[in-house]
């Protein structure tokens, strides 16, 4: 459902003449790796000597558009009908529209050509499809009415702001709203469709507002289900290609079904009932119409909005795509009668409201994501891991899932999606694409926030969430718990894996080096941003999941199993190899050593208290809290421990797959609802992980470990509290500091089954010995309900080379810009630097200046190391020779 939706907006660039075929071995249909539209640029004549930056705007662009032409011909031997529209979107945007006009024409027909040309089959507009668009929508109930009362409130809102004296009485065009609409946009699944629905069968029927609603799809009818969901299907004419003058037969042809839709209410004089149009499926509208501009079907119906009525009209464009929202049209304001929707509007001015430039809000309330968990079917209950946590996501899936939808072939689908590529991507090409890897990634540990263009591709074709649009245009997404794409993204950082499309292809998975690599590259073309802080914590949450994902592949090769023995992962984070057995072996003491059974560990019941504590902590009991510090929570986890020790706890998992943000701020100065059972459940068979909002004290991550019994039955849940400090330099003593005040703050939350409070110290270069280093020891003391405290430092070689990547985020433009940033600074310092003994003793002093200043705990020196140079020189010119 909603796969059909193209990519979206993209900024206003680009283009080029086209004389030979760049090489490149993708095949693909819906979309074109933008590294071959790249190359494809550089072999025209007009862009040889264009900025690679340049050219990937230009390039994104054209892809962009493309996509949209795809959503009116998807049939691959309609290159007529594709090179006619296309030509026309690019003329009007720059720097197409000072292409001649012959030019343009010759090249995107090249271009058409050579698309189709490398593929090898016809797209089948199936492979978009799971579902019907009626699935599920008239056999459910609405699992709660925020959605539903929030829509309602904004389309009164828009009806009240739109119809008012002082909206038709301002002056100014851009004080006034274009028309009385707004956009409703939203990934793919997550229930717009249903939201809808109910609109239209619960809202008239309203106490205080009684309006009159209509839901239109804004294509034919193609199942016989439709129908009892959609009120009319909008018959759009085909592609034609009329002239100007033929605008007065094509407006009433599509405003007419309009007009005859709302005719019970319009005819009565009387009847000032408010309408309301759903429009669903509206990137159907977007698309250009022969020589028309792009959404001139949109244009059209927004006109029609504009006629002055006994009613009050609004309209509800709902899809995936950003398009929707930014159709601001500043050509048609700025130019004189250049549309024919202005002509028209011109020559009737009386019958129309006055145009302005303003823009409702974007709608895209939609908290669906976890609703049908309650609705799990028994059966379901016996199912992996994977099975049961599908009812923590994206509704749709759940949908399917209750239904035996979510089959192999409708998960391929959903992978294709997320590759953001089309029918035919096999084998591992996907993984050239930038934006494919960024929305991978994302989906597993989040990437911050990104382009405007990018944005868009990620809600429109992928599985991200809209959760914001700024004044500016700006688009704020999220990955929200989601374990059908989390799985999948899980899988494909499996160098080993396969996924069988068909007989003859399938999609292949890349090495976790490789994808610590891409984030390296996606770092440096500064595609996404992070807030201050973000990287390192992102890098740990990255660390842990594939030290987990390393387990899991090797017990279960489709990762349908997410949970993994704590032990195990314990090692695998200190960097600890697996013997050919499967056990784990540790310089521990032998009295400590568990044995375990099919993959997890069985705490000895008769081993004595102080032999539990590691050699490495001394056999001193770190579990009590320091001195003067007799906390309510201590006292009642000391009163407890007896208990725990005669209790069922023998095995303890980690399971999540997937990292989210949790923006809320209940648990900023007490975690006790952070150790609730019920809340640690869910986010636990959600597979999930959150970061913690932006300036919580203390913390910067929490994940829900699982306490079970012998037999693996599940006796309770542990919260484990990470705290990372990304420093080039964080001593022993500082690390006891932080422990102590995790500690405290876990015990004053009274965890029913104790807690693990872990420090994770990344990119520190000094290597020291603390006293509470990860190990074995922490699961016994937790097994025994314990409130525990450790430290775990991240290797700088660590075998992912996620140190590597930490220690070189910032790439030689930002430090180009840092020196000319702080180059006084150089200036001021030349007193030191000049009595500086040893600088002056030193082989080449201005160079180790430099070194020292610009390189600690960053990147090694490279053969050409711009940067370095440049402050070497200036370092010389500032301090040193002032000096003579």
């Amino acid at each position: 459902r909603d796969t059909t939706a193209a990519a979206a907006t993209a900024t206003a660039t680009t283009a080029a003449d086209q004389q030979q075929q760049p090489t490149t071995n993708m095949t693909m249909e819906e979309t074109t790796d933008l590294d071959w539209y790249v190359r494809f640029l550089k072999s025209q004549d007009q862009f040889k000597e264009e900025q690679d930056d340049d050219l990937r705007s230009y390039a994104e662009r054209i892809d962009s558009e493309y996509n949209d032409v795809l959503m009116l011909y998807p049939n691959s031997t309609a290159s007529e009908m594709k090179g006619g529209t296309l030509t026309g979107a690019l003329k009007n945007v720059e720097p197409f529209n000072k292409m001649p006009l012959l030019d343009l024409k010759a090249m995107v027909k090249q271009l058409i050509q050579q698309i189709t040309a490398r593929n090898a089959t016809t797209v089948n507009t199936s492979e978009r499809t799971f579902v019907g668009i009626d699935f599920q929508i008239v056999d459910t109930n609405l699992t709660h009415k925020f959605d539903l009362v929030t829509l309602a409130n904004f389309v009164q809102h828009v009806l009240a702001e739109y119809y008012r004296k002082e909206n038709s009485n301002r002056h100014e065009t851009k004080d006034r709203y274009i028309a009385p609409y707004f956009c409703f946009i939203q990934s793919s699944g997550m229930g717009k469709t249903k939201l809808l629905y109910e609109f239209k069968k619960q809202i008239p029927n309203s106490k205080n507002w009684k309006p009159f609603v209509k839901l239109i799809l804004c294509r034919k009818q193609k199942s016989p289900g439709e129908r009892s969901v959609f009120d009319h299907f909008l018959d759009l004419p085909k592609f034609e290609d009329m002239g100007r003058s033929d605008f007065e037969l094509l407006y009433p042809k599509v405003t007419k079904q309009l007009v005859d839709l709302i005719r019970p209410v319009t005819t009565n004089d009387n009847n000032h009932q408010d309408i309301v149009l759903l429009f669903d499926e509206a990137h159907y509208l977007t698309g250009t119409f022969g020589k028309k501009k792009a959404g001139f079907f949109f244009r059209i119906i927004r006109l029609w909005l504009r006629t002055k009525r006994n009613n009050r009209v609004v309209a509800v464009f709902t899809g995936t795509t950003s398009k929707l929202s930014n159709f601001t049209f500043d050509d048609d304001l700025k130019q004189n009668a250049t549309t024919d929707t202005r002509d028209h509007v011109s020559s009737s001015s009386d019958n129309f409201h006055e145009r302005g430039e303003k823009m409702f809000d974007t709608f895209c309330t939609s908290t669906t994501v976890g609703c049908l968990r309650g609705r799990r079917v028994p059966t379901t209950t016996a199912g992996s891991e994977y099975d049961k946590s599908i009812w923590y996501g994206r509704p749709l899936f759940a949908a399917m899932q209750l239904k035996n939808e979510l089959t192999e072939s409708n998960r391929g689908k959903i992978l294709k999606r997320m590759l953001l590529l089309g029918s035919n991507v096999e084998g591992t090409e996907w993984s050239n694409n930038t934006t494919c890897c960024l929305n991978i990634l994302a989906t597993r540990i989040q990437m911050g926030q990104t382009t405007v263009d990018i944005a868009s591709n990620l809600v429109g074709r992928a599985y991200a969430n809209l959760v914001g649009v700024g004044d500016d245009g700006t688009m704020r997404i999220s990955y929200p718990p989601d374990p059908v794409c989390a799985r999948l993204a899980m899988c494909l950082m499996d160098g080993n894996w396969t996924f069988k499309l068909s007989d003859a292809t399938s999609i292949g998975g890349i090495s976790k080096k490789k994808w610590v690599e891409k984030i390296g590259e996606l770092f440096s073309t500064r595609i996404f941003t992070m807030e201050k802080g973000d990287f390192g914590e992102v890098l740990v949450a990255f660390y842990f999941l594939l030290c987990a994902d390393e387990i899991r592949g090797k017990e279960n090769k489709e990762y349908s199993k997410f949970s993994v023995p704590m032990e195990k992962w314990i090692d695998s984070l200190n960097g600890v190899d697996d013997d050919e057995d499967g056990d784990v072996n540790m310089d521990t003491n032998p009295d400590e050593e568990m044995a375990h059974d099919e993959g997890t560990a069985t705490v000895p019941m008769d081993v004595d208290d102080s032999k539990r504590q590691s050699t490495k902590r001394g056999g001193e009991d770190k579990t009590k809290p320091t001195a003067g510090v007799e906390t309510r929570g201590a006292r009642k986890a000391a009163r407890m421990n007896e208990e725990r020790k005669r209790s069922d706890v023998k095995n303890i998992d980690f399971n999540a797959i997937q990292i989210c943000r949790n923006h809320l701020r209940g648990y900023a100065s007490d975690w006790t609802s952070l150790c609730d059972q019920t809340f640690l459940r869910n986010i636990f068979d959600a597979g999930v992980g959150f970061y913690v909002f932006a300036g919580c004290a203390t913390i910067d991550c929490v994940f829900s470990l699982v306490a079970k019994d012998a037999g693996g039955a599940v006796v309770g849940y542990i919260p484990l509290f990470v705290s990372v400090k990304s420093h080039d330099d964080f001593t022993e003593a500082a690390a006891v500091i932080e422990c102590h005040q995790l500690k405290r703050k876990a015990e004053a939350a009274e965890p029913e089954f104790g807690a693990l409070c872990l420090l994770v110290i990344f990119g520190a270069e000094r290597k020291v010995s603390d006293e509470n280093l990860l190990d074995k020891s922490c699961v016994n003391q937790l097994c025994e309900g314990r409130c525990v405290e450790a430290v775990l430092r991240i290797p700088r070689n660590d075998r992912f080379g996620l140190s590597r990547v930490f220690a070189s985020m910032t790439s030689d433009r930002d430090e180009t810009t840092e020196i000319l940033a702080s180059h006084c600074f150089v200036g001021y310092e030349n007193a030191n630097a000049n009595e500086n003994a040893k600088l002056r003793a030193s082989g080449n002093p201005q160079e180790k200046y430099a070194r020292e200043s610009l390189r600690k705990s960053r990147r090694k020196k490279t053969q050409e190391d711009a940067p370095l140079d440049m402050l070497t020189q200036l370092a010389s010119d500032l301090q040193f020779e002032s000096r003579k």
